[in-house]
Formats: C-alpha cells, sequence, structure tokens
C-alpha cells in the first residue's frame, strides 16, 4: 500500500510539473518548416532543436546530448507520420506500395547508416552522440524528402 501511496504521489507531483502551457507548446521542427521562405531553407531547419538543447544547462555531457538529439528525432518523426498520413490519402495503390517499400527499406538502412557511423568510435561514449545525431539527420532528411512529394505534386 505504501508503495502504491508513493507512486501516486511521483504520478501526481509528475503531471503537475509539466505545466499547460509546455504541453500546448508549438512544434519548433514544424515551426521553422513553415517559416522556411524556400523549399531548399528546409534544411537549415535540422539540429536547431538539438543545438539549443545542448547549449542549455545540463545539455552539455554525453547522455544529455543523445537526449538531445532524440528529442528532436521525435519531432521529424511526428512530421514523418503526418507527412506519411497526408500522402495515404491521396496517393494511388501503385504508389503506396512503393512509399511503404521505401519506408520499410529506409528504416533498415538508416539503422545500418548509423551504425556504421557512430563504430568511428569502437564503442566508446560518443558512439552514442553520434548515432543519436545520426539518426536525428536521417529521419530529418527523411521528413523533408516526403515533404517534398507535396511541393511536385
Amino acid at each position: 500500500m505504501r508503495t502504491f501511496v508513493l507512486l501516486f504521489a511521483f504520478a501526481t507531483i509528475t503531471a503537475c510539473a509539466t505545466p499547460a502551457a509546455a504541453q500546448d507548446a508549438p512544434d519548433p521542427v514544424a515551426t521553422c518548416l513553415a517559416n522556411a521562405a524556400e523549399p531548399e531553407d528546409r534544411r537549415a531547419c535540422i539540429g536547431e532543436v538539438s543545438a539549443q538543447c545542448i547549449d542549455e544547462p545540463g545539455g552539455e555531457t554525453t547522455s544529455d546530448m543523445v537526449n538531445c538529439f532524440a528529442r528532436e528525432r521525435d519531432l521529424w518523426s511526428t512530421q514523418v507520420a503526418t507527412l506519411t498520413e497526408r500522402l495515404r490519402a491521396r496517393e494511388s495503390p501503385t504508389q503506396l506500395r512503393q512509399l511503404d517499400a521505401m519506408l520499410a527499406a529506409h528504416e533498415t538502412w538508416m539503422q545500418q547508416k548509423c551504425s556504421y557511423s557512430a563504430s568511428i568510435f569502437e564503442g566508446g561514449s560518443l558512439a552514442r552522440a553520434i548515432a543519436a545525431a545520426c539518426l536525428r539527420t536521417t529521419t530529418a532528411e527523411l521528413a523533408l524528402d516526403l515533404l517534398e512529394r507535396f511541393d511536385q505534386g
């Protein structure tokens, strides 16, 4: 019973510690993409969130960097999911099969690419940061590729 009370108290404190404004904060990646004057300017959005996160107090350790890269990757993943859903609503069955095949191949390629990139440090602590940055960048590039599809059609 005591454990339950402690868990309930922790959950309540955690829920209250996240202000409503932070929960409703705009997605900085989406904002950056929307503010890009030209399609080629969108690439400059890659890395903005993680760079700001790393520059904040507590962002300087390897673990903090990995968390910052992961946070930005999650935002880009949201863009990928949204764009994929929009594409599924407008593309032909043939195009949808190609989209599914591309997404499956991309996931495998990304994991291999980032694993290889990180191998330069032979498993050292920086390898985690390099892998996380790579995952962020390749996810962002996929989002930009999908967004470019809308520019073409």
